[in-house]
C-alpha cells in the first residue's frame, strides 16, 4: 500500500476543511435584507395582496364580533431559525414570507415575495398552498408584527 506524504495529506485536510466550511454557510444562498423594516417595505412594494387580506380579516372580525381591533397585531414577518434569516426556499424560489391573521377566528395565511426580479423582470408573489405554509411554520419563528395602523403608518404611501 502506497503512503501519501506530507503535502498531500495537508491539501486532503484544506479540502475537508473547506468542504464543510461550504456545507454550513451555504454561500450561495441569497441572504437578503437584514431588516425588518427593509423586508416589510419590500414585501409591501411587490404583494399588495398581504394588505388587502389584512382588511379582509379585519372586516371578518367586525362582521362576526360587531367591530375590529384596530390595536391588534396581525401582519408578521416570518424569520428563519435555520439560517438566521428572513429568506425561505419555497419550490425554486428564495422568498420573504408575511404571515398575515384573521382576528376572528385566529386563521393565516402566508404570502411569500421572491427577493428580486425574475428573468421576467417581475417579482415573484403569491399565497403558500397548506403543505407549503406546514413547510415554512417547520423551521419559522414570528419576528417582526404590526397592526393595521403601524402598517399603514409605515409602508403604505396612499393612505395618511
Amino acid at each position: 500500500m502506497r503512503k501519501f506524504s506530507t503535502s498531500w495529506k495537508i491539501i486532503i485536510v484544506v479540502i475537508l476543511i473547506g468542504g464543510i466550511f461550504l456545507l454550513k454557510e451555504k454561500p450561495w444562498v441569497p441572504r437578503g435584507y437584514d431588516s425588518a423594516d427593509k423586508v416589510m417595505a419590500w414585501c409591501n412594494k411587490n404583494d399588495s395582496d398581504i394588505y388587502m387580506l389584512s382588511a379582509y380579516g379585519a372586516l371578518d372580525q367586525g362582521v362576526s364580533e360587531g367591530s375590529a381591533d384596530p390595536s391588534e397585531y396581525n401582519i408578521i414577518l416570518r424569520a428563519n431559525k435555520k439560517s438566521n434569516t428572513y429568506v425561505f426556499k419555497v419550490k425554486s424560489h428564495y422568498v420573504y414570507v408575511v404571515k398575515i391573521i384573521d382576528p376572528a377566528d385566529g386563521s393565516y395565511w402566508e404570502q411569500a415575495v421572491g427577493l428580486s426580479k425574475d428573468n421576467n423582470g417581475k417579482v415573484f408573489h403569491r399565497a403558500l398552498t397548506k403543505s407549503e405554509m406546514d413547510s415554512v411554520d417547520e423551521i419559522a419563528v414570528d419576528d417582526t408584527s404590526w397592526n393595521d395602523y403601524g402598517f399603514n403608518r409605515e409602508f403604505r404611501s396612499d393612505v395618511d
